[in-house]
């Protein structure tokens, strides 16, 4: 299983870490950009590990406390979550990259929980694959038009 990540040097995120207030994406209340607890896979996933019955709370106690970190499960989700190629370039020329992870054995669970927008897991769990310059991989160059639109 392979997740994908954007990140800059320091495996900072882009809203987390020390480059976030480069991140050119700048808004939270988009349905594409969906908290963590309006994803219900993701919720379904971290309810089976935590076992405690709480649901609304759930998403900083385990994140922050357990140190998951925030990633995707294929680029089609990624791209669902930074669909202006604008923003893309943008991340790419404030030295973010693209980092792949993969898990030997796929087994959603502990170390990674895979949602239907997004993904969490464990680094120090993951095998990194590559790292990759975001423009180059998306085919993005600085003229790119822009294939998404907002829907705030």
């Amino acid at each position: 299983m392979l997740i994908f990540r954007i990140e800059d040097q320091d495996g900072g995120g882009i809203y987390r870490g020390d480059k976030s207030h480069l991140n050119p994406i700048s808004s939270f209340s988009s349905t594409r950009h969906p908290m963590p607890v309006d994803d219900s896979k993701l919720v379904e996933g971290v309810n089976r590990i935590r076992n405690d019955g709480r649901v609304n709370s759930w998403i900083s106690d385990v994140i922050e406390s357990e140190g998951y970190i925030f990633g995707f499960g294929n680029t089609e989700q990624l791209r669902n979550w930074t669909y202006k190629d604008s923003w893309l370039w943008q991340l790419n020329e404030n030295g973010f990259r693209l980092a792949v992870f993969e898990f030997d054995d796929y087994q959603d669970g502990r170390d990674f929980i895979l949602g239907h927008t997004q993904a969490i897991f464990f680094r120090e769990k993951a095998r990194q694959v590559s790292y990759f310059n975001i423009a180059e991989f998306f085919g993005i160059h600085e003229d790119s038009e822009d294939d998404g639109f907002d829907t705030y």
